[in-house]
């Protein structure tokens, strides 16, 4: 897939960690765009059920159905939406235009809850960054 994950040790949980980082849907690599979404998807439906977080440049907005298959089949949700920014756009930071579109996300499992989102501008990337306070549920 080219995008690193992890599990990583949360207390006494294993939570799943995954970057994203999709190639951008352009002329020529539509294809491979939704062939990379797609598996993030697949990864999404073979947690469900357990802590994961998938986080980074999806190259994709909540307008993409292959985006809205992707948090349907892990039961994943968007921290921004969750704290109430569903459309802070994060892209493109750079040139004439203000950002327009919100690409990079990061996207959560049940267990866990938002607390706050931020979205900050940093020097030398075309993308805002997007910050989230989480917190994970206790076993239940």
């Amino acid at each position: 897939m080219g995008m690193p994950g992890a599990t990583a040790l949360i207390g006494e949980r294993d939570v799943h960690i995954q970057l994203a980082h999709p190639m951008p849907p352009l002329p020529g690599q539509i294809d491979l765009w939704k062939t990379e979404l797609g598996h993030l998807r697949d990864l999404a439906h073979d947690r469900r059920g357990r802590p994961t977080l998938i986080a980074g440049d999806f190259n994709a907005s909540q307008d993409h159905a292959a985006f809205r298959d992707l948090l349907d089949a892990g039961d994943l949700h968007d921290a921004a939406r969750l704290a109430g920014a569903t459309r802070t756009p994060t892209w493109p930071q750079t040139g004439a235009l203000p950002p327009y579109v919100q690409i990079d996300h990061i996207l959560l499992s049940d267990h866990f809850s938002v607390d706050t989102v931020r979205f900050l501008d940093l020097p030398d990337t075309d993308h805002r960054a997007v910050l989230a306070d989480l917190a994970l549920h206790q076993r239940q």
